[in-house]
């Protein structure tokens, strides 16, 4: 038998549920929703708080040691991104590319005439010594002697060396080497090439923003007298085998009459100005004004980019286009040197 108090307790909080069920009923269920609502605010702050604390982690830690590679996809990728002194740079990455301007006799040497070619180049890494980098080539590979002209670098253990071939349908040329110089890598460097007087061949290297005067890196005298013409569409980049990789800038070539005094203001002025035609240069002696993927220049040549396919060397093609080696007589020489050192090595008979 239940007692008059217990009775009671019980009544009142039968009393006090019903009354709960009904507040509920009548706010059609806000206590519920603002629980859920609650809930889910705080679950966003979390997920803030934890975005912030992980981004602020890995920029401390970018800032004090670098960026590391799990932070590349803050940045783009450095094949695509700008370049504060040319914008429109030629990138040079992992597999070759270069630039190809069809024939033209006017982009040849030519007796009688001086002849300045330059580029704009810019290292991903120093060729180590002896390790050349084909940059610029107009020249027949189909031809016994290679006719025309190209330009390399090669490592030194002083620095990088430009190197120019040289040569005519007889054979009279060569490669030509010059003073090497110290390059950093990722910096911009203007090189020019220049034929005066039917005689010197010359080159010079200036480095961007600098203001060094002395940019000569010593000359050859071409006796007999030649042009290095021939019939071949120039290329600049890294074609054919050369390993360069890097950025290419603005090109050009210029011929004209008696300028060879003008040779080393004309280089100052492209590096004082290394995007605009300078105002300096007469437009009459300019065959070419590449920026490097328009031509600037009057007579708006034709540009086309070309990447190079890597291809196995069995299925090689022998006709490809690559800088011309050095002489036969060079190589003999040298398979002569390796079986006098073969015969040296061998133990002698007891």
């Amino acid at each position: 038998m239940v007692s008059s108090s217990e009775a009671f307790e019980k009544q009142i909080e039968q009393q006090s549920l019903q009354g709960t069920a009904n507040n509920i009923e009548k706010s059609g269920g806000a206590p519920v929703k603002q629980v859920i609502s609650s809930r889910l605010a705080l679950g966003i702050s979390f997920l803030c708080a934890f975005v912030f604390a992980t981004g602020s982690f890995l920029l401390v830690g970018h800032f004090f040691l670098g960026a590391p590679r799990s932070l590349s996809f803050f940045e783009a990728p450095q094949e695509h991104r700008g370049d504060e002194l040319f914008s429109t740079a030629l990138v040079v990455g992992s597999h070759g590319i270069y630039q190809r301007v069809a024939d033209r006799e006017d982009l040849n040497p030519a007796v009688g005439s001086d002849f300045l070619m330059f580029v704009w180049f810019r290292l991903k890494r120093i060729p180590v010594t002896g390790e050349s980098m084909s940059l610029i080539g107009k020249f027949d590979a189909q031809r016994t002697h290679k006719p025309g002209f190209a330009v390399s670098l090669e490592g030194a253990p002083d620095g990088v060396r430009p190197r120019v071939y040289w040569n005519n349908e007889s054979g009279q040329g060569r490669w030509y080497s010059f003073t090497s110089r110290v390059m950093k890598r990722k910096e911009w460097y203007l090189l020019g090439v220049s034929y005066s007087r039917d005689t010197f061949l010359s080159a010079r290297l200036l480095e961007a923003g600098g203001e060094d005067a002395d940019s000569l890196l010593g000359g050859h005298r071409i006796e007999p007298s030649f042009a290095a013409a021939a019939q071949a569409d120039l290329l600049l980049g890294a074609y054919g085998s050369s390993r360069f990789r890097g950025q290419l800038g603005p090109f050009g070539i210029l011929r004209g009459r008696s300028f060879d005094r003008e040779i080393p203001n004309y280089l100052s002025a492209i590096r004082a100005h290394p995007r605009d035609i300078p105002s300096s240069i007469d437009s009459s002696i300019i065959r070419l004004w590449a920026s490097p993927l328009v031509d600037q220049g009057p007579h708006h040549l034709k540009l086309e980019t070309v990447t190079v396919v890597p291809v196995k060397k069995e299925r090689a093609s022998s006709t490809m286009t690559t800088a011309p080696k050095q002489s036969p007589k060079a190589s003999a020489s040298k398979r002569v040197k390796k079986s006098v050192k073969r015969k040296q090595s061998k133990p002698g008979k007891r």
